[in-house]
């Protein structure tokens, strides 16, 4: 007797049958997730910096006007991922994750440099 659990994976199967990826979309798809965990996370890191700074200072309106830009930003970029990977699941060509210009990700490190301040 089958579980109510593959009982429904077999109407779901049905209903919408699971897509079989290749490995050049596997591989696609992890690299867009590569690249927007990193885009969220440098968002995240600069944000909160903004939000800390401003707490100290006591601006707390300044602080929820940031938090909510954090938290919308955080929502377009998850967002714009999904789409990506979505074209890339729906056999896309060329659809990749946007390289970084010139440095490599270095401008994120300089900023956290200049940030940080003098030592």
């Amino acid at each position: 007797m089958k579980s109510a659990y593959q009982l429904a994976m077999e109407r779901l199967e049905k209903q919408s049958p699971s897509q079989k990826l290749t490995d050049d979309q596997r591989s696609r798809i992890a690299e867009i997730d590569s690249l927007y965990k990193s885009k969220m996370a440098e968002k995240e890191l600069l944000l909160k910096d903004q939000i800390q700074r401003e707490q100290v200072a006591g601006k707390f309106s300044e602080v929820e006007k940031l938090q909510q830009q954090l938290s919308s930003e955080l929502r377009r970029l998850a967002q714009e991922c999904e789409s990506k990977k979505e074209k890339v699941r729906e056999g896309e060509p060329g659809v990749r994750g946007e390289r970084r210009e010139g440095n490599g990700g270095a401008g994120l490190t300089s900023r956290l440099h200049s940030l940080a301040g003098p030592h």
